[in-house]
């Protein structure tokens, strides 16, 4: 594998790269919300393809999940939204949602998966 650029990178320092990129690339001024979405969509498309494979190659699978971030990420730096803060926020919400205690109580209980996760988030 050939040497890298970054090594290991936290969501904030990920989203500071991508903003400087944006601004560098003159993309932060020229790309539009519509095209971004587009591109977003495309992303999933080829992630759904990925998944499809039988076996599934990780690797190209893994690309194409950091494809679907890469264009998540700079969405949101377009916006002006702090990425890691929402994902803070959006994981506390869903670990209150689908606690984990409480879905395998109710597993336990002889719910399924599916049903237990269904009535936390009725309860929620």
């Amino acid at each position: 594998m050939k040497d890298r650029l970054f090594k290991e990178l936290t969501l904030c320092e990920t989203q500071q790269i991508l903003a400087q990129w944006l601004v560098q690339t003159g993309l932060l001024e020229n790309q539009t919300i519509e095209a971004t979405l587009i591109k977003l969509n495309e992303e999933v498309k080829e992630t759904e393809i990925e998944t499809l494979k039988d076996p599934i190659d990780k690797e190209s699978l893994g690309k194409e999940i950091a494809d679907i971030l890469w264009v998540a990420i700079n969405l949101a730096t377009v916006y002006g939204i702090d990425i890691n803060e929402m994902m803070l926020k959006v994981m506390d919400k869903n670990w209150n949602r689908y606690n984990p205690a409480k879905a395998q109580a109710l597993q336990a209980e002889g719910m399924t998966v599916f049903e237990s996760l269904k009535q936390l988030k009725s309860e929620y």
